[in-house]
């Protein structure tokens, strides 16, 4: 505070304020910012307003200092699935013809691996497709196939549309010509797709396990 005595102006300080100290300079001969006073002793000295003000201080520096990730996207491969229980396919033919197995299903509909067997264990065929192409193993033979509708129509008689099959056993309802899924029952692991053209007539049907 200013005050004139005898014909001068000099300073004093406020009752109960100390003196404000100097600030020290670098080796450059600037000011340095006076040294962070942990906000607990700031906090000490303060009220019960003061302390609501400083709390909410430190939140926003916390949060100012937080690391921003960036939100995760798509991965560019597919996210790997698994599915087992029994799978049975029915075809219209003359004469009738029927297929039915075990089965694992694993990976996604650009890269994965359908696994058939017996009720015992014993393994009927394996199914495999990827960028590279479609290949099916029974035993020590491997055939290679150009596409995954020439491998299942090898293995089990028919053309079946296993990228597809993912999202159905998933309750998503994919549309692929000339095929109707049912999902109606697949939340209790029932699934039945039918190929209505072209002709014969497929069905499909799959019971996932427990």
């Amino acid at each position: 505070e200013i005050i004139e005595f005898e014909g001068h102006f000099v300073a004093r300080h406020l009752e109960g304020r100390p003196a404000a100290q100097p600030r020290k300079r670098n080796a450059d001969g600037n000011a340095q910012a006076p040294a962070c006073q942990p906000v607990s002793a700031i906090a000490s000295r303060a009220g019960a307003a003061g302390r609501r003000v400083i709390g909410l201080i430190a939140i926003l520096l916390i949060a100012g200092c937080a690391v921003t990730t960036r939100p995760e996207g798509k991965n560019d491969t597919e996210k790997a699935s698994y599915f087992s229980g029994r799978i049975v396919v029915r075809i219209d033919a003359d004469p009738p013809q029927q297929f039915a197995a075990e089965f694992e299903l694993r990976g996604a509909s650009n890269a994965g691996e359908l696994a058939l067997s017996t009720p015992f264990g014993n393994t009927l065929a394996r199914l495999a497709w990827d960028a590279s192409g479609a290949r099916l193993q029974r035993g020590d033979a491997i055939q290679q196939f150009a596409s995954i509708d020439d491998l299942t129509q090898a293995a089990v008689g028919a053309p079946v549309p296993l990228p597809a099959l993912f999202d159905w056993l998933a309750g998503r309802a994919t549309q692929v010509s000339g095929w109707k899924a049912d999902l109606g029952a697949i939340s209790s692991g029932r699934l039945v797709v039918s190929r209505v053209s072209p002709s014969p007539t497929v069905l499909l049907q799959v019971q996932l396990s427990p």
